[in-house]
This record gives C-alpha cells, structure tokens and sequence, in this order.
C-alpha cells in the first residue's frame, strides 16, 4: 500500500545526496569569499590607506604613483636645464614646473581618496554577492531534500491511509455480514 523498502531507500539516498550537495555549495561559498579576500587584500589595503583621510595613509597609498610623477618631474625639470639657457625663460619655465608638479600632487591627493572609497565598496559589493550567490545555491539544494523528504512522509501517509482505508472497509463488510447473519436469524426465527 505505501512505498516499498527499494522506494523509501531511493528516497533517503536522494535527500542525502542533496543535503551533501548543498553542504557543498555552501562550503565552496565560505572558500570562495576567503579566497576572494585574500586575492584582494592587497587592494583592499592601498584604497584602505587612500581612503582613511590620514595624510601619511593617503600618500603611503599613493607612493607608487607620485614615484612615477617625482620621476616624470626630475626628467622634465633635466630637460628644461638642458635645453633653455639661464636666465628668465629658464627661470619661468622651472617655475611653471613646480606649479604644475603641485597641482598635480594636490589633484592625485583628492582623487585618490575619492576613488578608493568608490573601489572599497565595488571590492566589497563584489566579494558578497558572488558569497550571496553561492550560499543561494546551497540553500536551494536544501530546499530540494526538504521537497524530497516531504514527497517520502506524504507517501507514507497515503500509504497508512489507504491501508487504514482498507481495513475500514474490510471491517465494514465484516460487520455487514454478521449483521446480516444476526438480523437474518431475527427474521428466520
């Protein structure tokens, strides 16, 4: 009447496969993200220094790129010493520098910390949907050994019904026929 021992086995071996499926899924979420963390902690820590505020955080955050200005400005600057010779063109043209080079370091400074808090929060969007998506997928596998186990009681239960249905209309007929019997002997007699 309910399932047999094969079905129920079948069953069970199913709802354990999905359960250490999604166990899976969910381990793979938590190594992922600590990959993902590590992978990134080296960027995480550069737009951490240049979106701190600190002013030695924010230029030891921005030291490979004002190295590249520093070098960008000695070259200009040599060239300039090069080329004019002394006097007020010279003199301009170094002092144009320098305002420049100023300028510069002063716009590198605002925008690196405006981008890195930008940076930060795409660094951490990104570490915890791709951790959102993967422990979504393990809860979907549990989901699916719960629809498992609910399809295995629910037929159970028919199975008990059916058997208990069985036995009432087994019951049923037996009591019709020694009510027959008794009430046939009532009006024999």
């Amino acid at each position: 009447m309910g399932p047999s021992n094969e079905e129920k086995d079948q069953s069970k071996a199913i709802r354990e496969r999905e359960l250490a499926t999604s166990r899976e899924y969910l381990d793979y979420a938590k190594q992922s993200r600590k990959e993902s963390r590590e992978l990134l902690k080296p960027a995480i820590d550069i737009y951490g220094k240049r979106a701190s505020g600190d002013p030695e955080q924010v230029m030891s955050g921005i030291s490979t790129i004002v190295g590249e200005q520093d070098a960008q400005y000695k070259a200009a600057r040599e060239n300039i010493e090069r080329s004019l010779p002394p006097g007020p063109a010279k003199n301009s043209a170094i002092a144009k520098l320098e305002r420049e080079r100023a300028g510069a370091s002063g716009r590198l400074i605002v925008s690196s910390i405006d981008t890195a808090i930008d940076k930060l929060a795409n660094i951490g969007s990104g570490i915890g949907s791709f951790a959102l998506n993967e422990a979504g997928a393990g809860i979907r596998s549990v989901e699916g050994a719960a629809q498992t186990q609910s399809a295995i009681l629910q037929t159970e239960a028919q199975g008990k019904a059916a058997t208990m249905g069985f036995l009432g209309d087994l019951a049923g007929a037996g009591g019709s026929i020694v009510g027959g019997l008794v009430g046939g002997g009532k009006s024999g007699g």
